[in-house]
């Protein structure tokens, strides 16, 4: 069994089924993966227990709490929260909430793996059978006959019956010779369809566990095209708090100034326009499903543990699609992400020890947790690209403090306000070599 777990059932794995037919379908397009993906990350995040609202009382605490910590955070970094002057909004939600809008922030920018290269065929339409055969995908899952036929793949036994169907086309699977071409060929031309429907539910299943974990909407250092507002899981910190042996307070307070930071630096910075474009460039990279790809092989529909094994493990598929055009954008991608990551750890031990009488014991937690965070939440950031590990802090803490030492903190604010002030990989790596530069840049 997966850290993952078994993909849901009833009446929720019904709806996902819907929308995997209708893309198997031909139909949909964008709007129907975008659906699936937020099916199952929201699923998936209100897990077995029906979640009840966020406390008003706990509500209004957060509000208090991140009002405050927007103080301390402007006045390390010397850049206001927000660009109207005014304070950030709150927006406390349940761990489903946050599935919901990490889904919709975040697909645009996971589209751009998800969308096939020009030129790519689209696969049968209803009616428009594969190359010699009168019948289209649908209609050969299990030979069933237009939308009634749905329904055996309702309820807690519709992933496998849909599985089951799947089997019966499997091109590997022993059979008569005609068949096997004929199902081939139809395969050959679904390969491009199917890689949306992987990806997509992959993506979903990722930002879902990702919800029992996340503090606050910036768990992944990508920036919000929304308002001016921080999203907070209230549920996230109690547990947290009650599993590290934590004050609450201690623990709000200590995420409202990491949240704060971070939005500051991505919303509206050039860092945050950089990172979203280093990382769809290394979603582009990923090359399409060929019919001859090694996970084709290891994939058999018949068996429901396959598509657990390509849900819960991103490098079953995509491990086969990587390309060397991607390398670039990593290194790049890892450098400036170790950056933001150290810059929020310096505001956090500026701001937090004001702020906190308990700072080195919160502070330790968060860090150990981050050193033993679980194999779910390494994965979801390994679909963006992202390496948010222990030695990444300590890369862009190294930075930090190395910019401080030659030219003081003032410094820092350059790092934010133009593009090319972001530092190169190498010189991430030796920040006297970022402040030469920009040295030479001024009196250019």
């Amino acid at each position: 069994m997966s850290e993952y777990g078994p993909l849901p059932g009833g009446g929720f794995l019904g709806q996902i089924l819907g929308d995997l037919a209708k893309l198997l379908g031909g139909g949909g397009g964008s709007d129907a993966q975008k659906a699936m993906a937020r099916q199952f990350a929201v699923g998936i995040a209100a897990g077995e227990q029906a979640e009840g609202n966020v406390d008003p009382a706990l509500r209004m605490r957060l509000e208090e709490i991140v009002h405050v910590a927007e103080l301390h955070v402007t006045e390390v970094t010397g850049m206001p929260a927000t660009a109207s002057g005014r304070m950030l909004g709150v927006v406390a939600v349940t761990r489903s909430e946050w599935a919901a809008r990490s889904t919709d922030a975040w697909w645009p920018l996971f589209q751009s793996a998800t969308a096939p290269p020009k030129g790519t065929p689209s696969p049968a339409q209803p009616g428009e059978g594969a190359p010699g055969s009168d019948t289209n995908v649908l209609e050969s899952l299990g030979g069933i006959e237009g939308s009634g036929g749905l329904d055996q793949f309702n309820g807690p036994e519709g992933l496998g019956n849909l599985m089951g169907a799947l089997g019966a086309m499997n091109p590997w699977s022993e059979g008569d010779d005609d068949e096997d071409d004929a199902m081939s060929r139809m395969l050959s031309q679904w390969a491009s369809a199917f890689q949306p429907v992987l990806l997509g539910m992959q993506f979903g299943s990722a930002i879902g566990h990702l919800a029992h974990h996340a503090m606050g909407q910036y768990r992944l250092p990508l920036r919000s095209s929304g308002p001016d507002e921080l999203v907070l899981v209230p549920t996230n910190m109690a547990s947290f708090a009650q599993a590290w042996g934590l004050q609450l307070d201690d623990v709000l307070v200590w995420t409202a100034v990491s949240e704060t930071c971070h939005h500051v630096l991505l919303s509206r910075r050039p860092a945050g326009e950089r990172i979203e474009e280093l990382v769809r460039a290394y979603l582009q990279g990923f090359e399409q499903i060929r019919p001859d790809q090694d996970w084709l092989a290891r994939f058999d529909p018949a068996d429901p543990a396959t598509m657990e094994r390509l849900m819960s493990n991103p490098e079953e598929l995509l491990g086969d699609l990587r390309t060397p055009a991607q390398d670039a954008a990593l290194k790049e991608l890892s450098a400036l992400v170790a950056v933001v990551l150290g810059f929020v750890d310096h505001v956090i031990q500026r701001a937090g020890r004001k702020l906190l009488g308990a700072f080195a014991a919160v502070d330790e937690a968060f860090r150990r947790a981050r050193i033993a965070r679980e194999e779910d939440e390494r994965l979801a950031e390994s679909l963006f690209g992202l390496q948010l590990e222990q030695s990444q802090h300590e890369r862009g803490s190294a930075f930090i403090s190395g910019v401080i030492e030659r030219a003081g903190e003032e410094r820092l604010v350059t790092l934010w306000s133009a593009k090319e002030n972001l530092p190169t990989p190498a010189e991430v790596d030796a920040p006297g070599l970022w402040l030469a530069r920009l040295e030479i840049d001024a009196d250019s």
